[in-house]
């Protein structure tokens, strides 16, 4: 019941917020969020959906993944390389969405990023097979199961519940990219002047809803729930400069649920350099 309630103000707040973006002109101020100039990692150069793709349910790479003992995989590398070319670019695209905390290096960190949410293809074709709209509503209503999925307890809930929210993230973009050739991950939510006839198109709200949606669905238990609210956090919807600390807790938790991530913290070195010290500090007192 706790979880349910707590789900529930968490969408509660988050339909207040968009009911105020919809009906309130933003004031723009300067941000301390990272430049969106190339924010993915730089070792990853795919730019496609997670959900391209499909894989069949009982692929070589999807029985890699599930193994109740993976024990030859040791390096992210390595478990692509048991992948075919469209299974590679899922996980690389949501690698790059999630700041790259996706990469391991030892067998030991496969075993806990399978504790901490990561998914399989199986997790990730399933969110593809339906709208963000779909999906949002069985995982809304799936709350009070937490962390079992009901509708299919095969399925890692909260791995689907984080890939869902970065494929909505992902929608939302392509929607304003429409508009801002330009956006990127990172840059702040365009004010409502910046649009066309100072409004924002339907499509965009729609988008938006979808978003709260979502969100709603996250409990916060695993590393990956954290990645993927921090990414959320960082469309800066508000343009509070509030949401760099934002990003960093969730990017933290992440951190120490994972039992130290490199490429979370080269993450926050290289586009967040002025907030390294807020990063260590928010990483040592978890």
């Amino acid at each position: 019941m706790k979880k349910i309630i707590s789900s529930f103000l968490v969408l509660t707040c988050a339909g207040v917020a968009l009911f105020y973006f919809n009906n309130n002109e933003q004031v723009e101020v300067k941000t301390e969020s990272a430049s969106a100039i190339n924010l993915a990692p730089t070792s990853l150069k795919t730019n496609t959906n997670v959900s391209q793709q499909s894989t069949p349910k009982d692929s070589k790479s999807d029985m890699l993944v599930n193994s109740a003992a993976p024990d030859a995989i040791s390096s992210f590398a390595q478990l692509l390389d048991g992948m075919a070319p469209h299974e590679q670019e899922k996980y690389l695209t949501l690698n790059r969405q999630l700041f790259g905390a996706l990469e391991f290096s030892d067998h030991k960190s496969y075993q806990v990023l399978l504790e901490q949410g990561f998914p399989s293809l199986t997790d990730i074709d399933y969110v593809a097979r339906y709208t963000r709209q779909e999906m949002g509503n069985m995982l809304f209503n799936n709350l009070g199961s937490y962390p079992n999925y009901t509708k299919d307890p095969s399925l890692n809930l909260p791995a689907i519940s984080a890939v869902n929210l970065i494929e909505t993230i992902a929608e939302l973009e392509t929607t304003i990219k429409y508009y801002f050739p330009n956006y990127q991950q990172g840059t702040p939510f365009p004010i409502t002047s910046e649009w066309p006839n100072g409004k924002r198109p339907a499509q965009v709200m729609e988008a938006l809803m979808q978003i709260i949606g979502s969100t709603s669905a996250l409990m916060n238990n695993t590393a990956i729930e954290h990645l993927a609210q921090a990414r959320y956090a960082q469309l800066s919807l508000s343009r509070d400069n509030g949401n760099v600390v934002t990003v960093l807790s969730n990017l933290a938790i992440a951190d120490k649920k994972l039992g130290g991530n490199n490429s979370l913290t080269d993450y926050v070195k290289q586009h967040y350099p002025e907030h390294i010290e807020t990063y260590a500090n928010l990483r040592n007192d978890l």
